[in-house]
């Protein structure tokens, strides 16, 4: 079984702070054992207030699905932009949070999204199970950070 690294300065994660904060980020900096996180900030939205020694969970979108570390919060600062942070103290392990079994299919789709609701997309399914399907849609993705 090969390790998982903690996610890349660039990658896109949420952290998940007791009782039930979701908060998104983005890494900036990656070192041996310890990750810096740069909190998104909305209008709607203020920075979450994390007190030095909580503990928090990582969360980020892996090649091998969502992956999930524990985290110590080591320092938090609000200038010049809400940043976190963490001593890593466990390893990355995936999480399963699906009730059904997933196969892998192929078959062609057409779909939308929210924010294009006129706009048609094509793609293909990489996965299906009783509760949903995973899909690939190379025109959506053009435009986003997507990998294949």
């Amino acid at each position: 079984m090969s390790v998982i690294l903690p996610p890349t300065p660039g990658e896109d994660v949420q952290i998940l702070a007791p009782p039930n904060a979701r908060l998104r980020g983005h890494v900036t900096r990656r070192g041996p054992e310890a990750l810096t996180i740069e909190l998104e900030q909305t209008l709607i939205r203020r920075p979450f207030r994390f007190a030095a020694g909580s503990t928090v969970d990582v969360e980020w979108v892996h090649a091998l699905g969502v992956m999930q570390l524990s985290a110590r919060v080591a320092a938090a600062r609000e200038e010049p932009e809400p940043t976190i942070e963490l001593e890593l103290m466990s390893l990355a392990e995936p999480v399963e949070r699906r009730e059904h079994d997933r196969l892998p299919v192929t078959l062609a789709v057409s779909a939308w999204s929210l924010s294009q609701a006129t706009r048609r997309l094509a793609g293909n399914t990489v996965d299906l199970s009783a509760g949903g399907a995973l899909l690939w849609l190379p025109s959506f993705c053009a435009r986003r950070r997507c990998s294949s």
